[in-house]
């Protein structure tokens, strides 16, 4: 609204009016100008060439009048074809007809359009460009008696470029807060050079930013410009403006209105500005953006802001209406397809249980790779500056098989464990709850027993002993979250990053440490084909590192790499990851070999296979191209690569198991030797490249997320070499799925 505000400012400054004179006005003196400021009952008719048509199709009456070709009349800088591109609305685009039949005519819609155009042309020196009443026109005779149906029409629309305006001198004056020099610093054109009212416009935007986080909330500046006679069709203008700054503002009453749930003093430990204060409209607009991350309330319009001016005292006194939204959510998630894999699960989450931001979330996860359960539990203290704690517990049993059809398992992992926490927004005073930074500290302490499968499918061999993992260690973690939403976001930017440390001195029994870092932005677009949807290009870099320090783990079977625990190295594949691979495909490969030895006798070789053991280092980029559809319905163009990779190359590791056999042996040790592929695996890429297209469906009622995934991978191993006895991958794979990857 303010940029529309100014934009009009502009625009009706070249006419010689003042924004305050009648807007009609203006309509009668700036062809476009009467579809933004007219209202819509002195909207104009479109004229037509031959007889009257009946009403266009802007309501239920009358016929469709769809549109079959867009000519412009009286343009002669900008070619046609230039115009036409930047028709959304009113286009003859063919593509558009087969979603929501925007070829269709409508007062509307042209309105729309007529607005790109005089932006397009305003944007490139053409200050007094305007685009006159549409003309239709028949094409065939015969049907300007009909009623009802699809009508064909040409869509005429006049255009009027005027002169090319080059600076000549811009003033600023009437300023006291700011110097002349300051505020003429905020516009950046120089003397000759062609005007571009978006620049304008995005610098008197910034001017009013600044006079508003002084306090100086009616800040009104008044452009005036002021143009040469024409000459070669172009003209140079000399730009005044007028610094009316008003009034310095302080902060009377903050006062919430809908909130029957959340206790008002959380609410107010939000807003970084106290009453007293100089009004800093900039804080109030933190504020409303941390009440957006929350998910307690819907998202808070301008409209829903009302701030009462009292000039005898000098204050702005606010009255915020929220809508709090359902605390309680279940979601489902899981999925199936043609890449292997099949698992189910359901999420319940209470992100308000009472009113105190104090939340409570539960998950369950079933499949024939994975089972999971888990629970969360967070509170937030209201002291010097906000505290959350957290507390969180589960049990995990996740399988670990090869690529193929035959999906043999390689290693069965077990595990249960808690984590308990403390988050404190990094912004400086008390009012910093839900801060778009934070930092946080971590410490957990996990058991997990790591079962090697083909160890015990060795002939002859009956049982082997397991690791046993404790992880004990500390993660600080810093975060700084400015998405506008947490699911299918459309701007914002949000990064994490951590080093989670595991140590003996913690509690533990093996010493690592993991360095991670994750990035995501989204970049909201063009409006899409739904309205008022706009399409979203979004991305996420994420790496990972891991290794080892100290004293080494003792392990007796194949469960650690370089003192790494296998379960804790990095596998990639999976809807999160990369779409068109099974989870944890993607990983090093090494030779296994197993050999048995009794006493004193020399070990002999029970099998050798090429089996993955994970990487200490992961590299992901995903990015995707979501487009919304309907209602409930969306597409996204998608490219994922992921590459795991050990950075200092595999050694040759041995372990030694006392082992079980059939008939009962003393003195029998079960020796697993790992060593590298050889030039077998520098054949093998150590990353995969996927890409394609998803369906997206919202299922009504229960608000499941359904995807269907369609995905081409380039660089599949349809064809591995023979010497490591893998299974081809796949080069198409389609999925259904739950959830985002974004």
């Amino acid at each position: 609204m303010k940029a529309i505000l100014l934009a009009a400012t502009i625009l009706l400054s070249l006419a010689g009016q003042n924004p305050s004179q009648d807007k009609q006005a203006a309509t009668d003196d700036q062809g476009v100008q009467s579809l933004q400021s007219t209202p819509p009952a002195q909207q104009p008719t479109p004229t037509t060439q031959g007889q009257q048509p009946p009403t266009p199709a802007q309501d239920s009456q009358g016929p469709n009048l769809v549109i079959e070709e867009v000519i412009f009349e009286g343009n002669n800088v900008f070619s046609s074809a230039e115009l036409s591109r930047q028709l959304r609305r009113v286009s003859a685009d063919v593509f558009l007809r087969a979603f929501g039949r925007r070829n269709v005519f409508t007062r509307e819609r042209f309105q729309e359009d007529a607005a790109r155009l005089m932006r397009y042309m305003t944007d490139r020196g053409y200050l007094n460009a305007s685009v006159g009443e549409p003309k239709i026109r028949f094409i065939n005779i015969a049907d300007a008696a009909r009623i009802e149906g699809d009508v064909p029409v040409r869509l005429i629309i006049p255009i009027t470029e005027g002169p090319l305006h080059r600076l000549g001198k811009l003033t600023v004056r009437d300023g006291s807060v700011l110097t002349p020099e300051q505020a003429r610093s905020q516009f950046p054109i120089k003397e000759g050079e062609v005007i571009n009212s978006s620049l304008l416009e995005a610098a008197l935007v910034r001017l009013r930013d600044l006079y508003g986080r002084l306090g100086y909330l009616q800040f009104a500046p008044e452009v005036e410009f002021k143009p040469t006679l024409p000459v070669n069709n172009e003209v140079v203008t000399n730009i005044t403006i007028t610094l009316n700054e008003g009034r310095r503002f302080t902060l009377g009453r903050l006062e919430f209105v809908g909130n029957y749930r959340t206790v008002d003093l959380y609410l107010r430990r939000m807003v970084p500005l106290d009453e007293g204060e100089y009004f800093d409209y900039g804080r109030l607009q933190d504020a409303i953006e941390r009440f957006n991350r929350t998910g307690l309330f819907d998202p808070i319009k301008p409209s829903d802001v009302i701030i009462n001016y009292d000039m005898a005292q000098g204050t702005a006194n606010v009255e915020l209406h929220l809508t709090e939204r359902d605390v309680q959510r279940i979601d489902f998630s899981g999925g199936g397809g043609s890449i292997g894999g099949v698992n189910a699960g359901v999420d319940y989450s209470n992100i308000s249980l009472t009113g105190r931001l104090d939340s409570f979330a539960a998950q369950m996860r079933f499949g024939n790779l994975e089972q999971l359960a888990s629970a969360q539990y967070t509170n937030t203290l209201l002291t010097a500056r906000p505290v959350t704690i957290s507390l969180s517990g589960f049990y995990q049993r996740f399988k670990f098989v090869e690529v193929g059809s035959d999906r043999r398992p390689l290693y069965i992992q077990t595990s249960a464990g808690m984590n308990i926490g403390a988050t404190i927004p990094l912004a400086r005073g008390r009012n910093s709850l839900a801060a778009a930074t934070r930092g946080s500290l971590f410490y957990a302490l996990n058991f997990t027993n790591l079962r090697d499968l083909r160890a015990g499918q060795s002939p002859g061999v009956s049982s082997v002993e397991r690791d046993n993992f404790r992880l004990a260690g500390l993660t600080p973690v810093l975060t700084h979250d400015k998405l506008d939403r947490s699911f299918d976001p459309m701007s914002g930017v949000r990064l994490t990053s951590g080093v989670e440390t595991n140590g003996r001195a913690l509690g533990g029994n093996i010493n690592t440490v993991r360095p991670w870092i994750d990035f995501r932005q989204f970049i909201p677009l063009n409006e899409g084909l739904r309205r008022g949807e706009r399409n979203t290009f979004g991305y996420r870099l994420r790496a990972g590192h891991i290794t080892s320090y100290g004293r080494p783990f003792d392990a007796r079977t194949l469960s650690v790499i370089d003192g790494v625990p296998i379960s804790t190295r990095y596998f990639l594949g999976g809807d999160m990851e990369v779409r068109g691979f099974p989870i944890n495909s993607i990983a090093p490969l090494a030779r296994v070999d197993r050999l048995l030895a009794v006493g004193d006798t020399p070990p002999v070789l029970l099998s050798s296979g090429v089996q993955p053991i994970g990487g200490d280092t992961e590299l992901i980029a995903n990015a995707e191209y979501r487009a919304p559809l309907t209602r409930r319905l969306s597409g996204a163009a998608f490219f994922d690569i992921g590459a795991v990779f050990n950075t200092g190359g595999l050694k040759e590791q041995q372990f030694i198991s006392p082992v079980q056999t059939t008939p009962p042996v003393s003195n029998t040790f079960l020796i697993t030797r790992v060593r590298p592929l050889g030039d077998i695996g520098d054949r093998l890429p150590n990353y995969r490249i996927s890409l394609g297209v998803e369906l997206r469906v919202m299922v009504p009622i229960v608000h499941i997320p359904l995807r269907f995934i369609f995905a081409y991978n380039p660089n599949a191993q349809i064809s591995p070499p023979p010497a490591t006895l893998l299974a081809p991958e796949k080069r198409f794979a389609f999925r259904i799925g739950f959830g985002r990857t974004l």
